[in-house]
């Protein structure tokens, strides 16, 4: 895919689209403003632990230094962002994605943001997090947080930013890729993009591993020798593993260990999360 040239008037005039959602779409703070510093979680159908994700961030972080971006590709959401931003929380921005479809054809670039773009959860994920990199980028964002929603913060995430790096995360060789469970962007220094359809589309199984999720950024980002800083990001998390996309449930860690019908495993994931919530419940209450 080639880079989208962010001074394209067809861009802006997207962004200017952006800017006219109508209200069904997303939910922001009452006097809500992009702050220099966000951090953006892309959920899809994990809503048992967004809300303790935001109250364990909430912990660490004071809520005026950091815009909060929640990006929901949810099949059926059942998240209330509401309970934040009716009782006073600044700088939340919450765009619900079941409800949105927004197509830009641009000099061979293809935006789609739509439920239906993708039958997966990685593809969606990186689609996602790719479209809102430029968005806030020109949003006046300069340091990025990603985060998945399935973790509980131990300590300020925004610790791990430092402007020196393009990037900042957990290399995992095994994937060849950056861990995006929590890493730092530097949008004045990144020119890739997060998504690469010819990367990620109409591979086969094995091949499609090489770049699952962050595997064509992190490619990217080396061949470009974009300054890079490599952490212990379990300094910063507690991460429940596959609970960001729960609709998959045979995929969370410790299912493919357990012998249940697929009919039992709804019930079982549940019981899972539940355990791994009240063992680390010190970190939201």
């Amino acid at each position: 895919m080639n880079e989208l040239n962010l001074k394209d008037v067809n861009y802006f005039n997207m962004v200017e689209k952006w800017d006219s959602i109508p209200p069904y779409c997303f939910r922001k703070s009452k006097n809500f403003k992009f702050n220099k510093n966000a951090l953006l979680i892309i959920n899809c159908d994990s809503d048992l632990f967004l809300h303790p994700c935001i109250r364990s961030l909430y912990k660490n972080v004071n809520q005026n230094d950091f815009s909060l971006i929640i990006f929901d590709n949810s099949n059926s959401t059942k998240f209330n962002i509401d309970l934040y931003i009716e009782y006073g929380f600044n700088n939340i921005f919450y765009i619900n994605n079941t409800k949105w479809y927004y197509k830009l054809e641009d000099e061979g670039y293809r935006a789609v943001l739509d439920t239906h773009f993708a039958n997966s959860a990685s593809v969606m994920h990186c689609k996602s997090v790719d479209f809102m990199m430029k968005i806030l980028k020109i949003k006046g964002v300069e340091n990025l947080l990603l985060a998945d929603s399935d973790v509980l913060f131990k300590r300020n995430p925004f610790d791990i930013v430092n402007t020196d790096y393009a990037c900042v995360g957990e290399f995992y060789d095994v994937k060849n890729r950056i861990e995006p469970y929590l890493m730092y962007f530097n949008l004045n220094k990144i020119n890739i993009n997060y998504f690469d359809e010819t990367r990620m589309l109409g591979l086969t199984s094995d091949d499609y591993r090489i770049y699952d999720t962050g595997g064509a950024f992190t490619e990217d980002l080396f061949k470009n020798k974009l300054p890079f800083k490599d952490i212990k990001i379990n300094d910063y998390i507690e991460h429940f593993g596959g609970g960001s996309y729960l609709f998959i449930a045979d995929d969370i860690n410790g299912m493919k260990s357990i012998n249940v019908t697929k009919e039992e495993q709804p019930q079982v994931a549940f019981d899972l999360v539940y355990d791994w919530l009240n063992k680390n419940s010190k970190l939201y209450f």
